[in-house]
């Protein structure tokens, strides 16, 4: 009888214990929008460049700044990179050489006769909407979303698919 009790406490315990640890994962490890997470995600390399130019980081600032987006709750279910490939990028710089008033680029997935995977590339103004004054397309292989198209062994992306 006396071990019925002990193992009935003991039980309690555990389930107490449990369902912290659990409390605590949901609260502070799932995401960085939660009070208690936020330092994780802040207390990363601070980037004070106008505009965010390009700058160099560290792999630990890019592995830091990863994880802050796959524990971010708006980026669930958002792929984890993205591959541009040369052809791609050859007609982004295009567009930009032709209009410095663009603010970026969009690339619609497309597909072309056979079917052949081919992308649509435009630029972007101030305000985020189409700018369809020059449009190019290129041929997609090689290019897109991660997942597919992944580095199982990124370094930044430590080894996800």
């Amino acid at each position: 009888m006396k071990n019925k009790y002990v193992l009935l406490i003991l039980g309690f315990i555990l389930g107490v214990i449990i369902t912290a640890a659990v409390c605590w994962f949901w609260c502070c490890g799932g995401c960085c929008q939660k009070s208690c997470c936020v330092k994780e995600c802040t207390t990363v390399q601070v980037i004070d460049v106008p505009d965010f130019a390009p700058i160099t980081i560290s792999l630990d600032t890019a592995q830091a700044y990863f994880q802050c987006y796959l524990k971010n709750p708006d980026t669930v279910g958002i792929f984890l990179a993205y591959t541009v490939n040369l052809p791609m990028l050859d007609a982004m710089n295009m567009l930009r050489n032709s209009d410095s008033t663009l603010a970026g680029f969009r690339i619609y997935p497309g597909v072309f006769g056979d079917p052949t995977d081919v992308t649509v590339i435009l630029g972007v103004d101030e305000t985020g909407s189409d700018d369809t004054t020059t449009i190019y397309t290129t041929g997609a292989a090689g290019s897109g979303p991660c997942p597919t198209i992944c580095d199982s062994d990124s370094p930044i992306a430590g080894g996800r698919k």
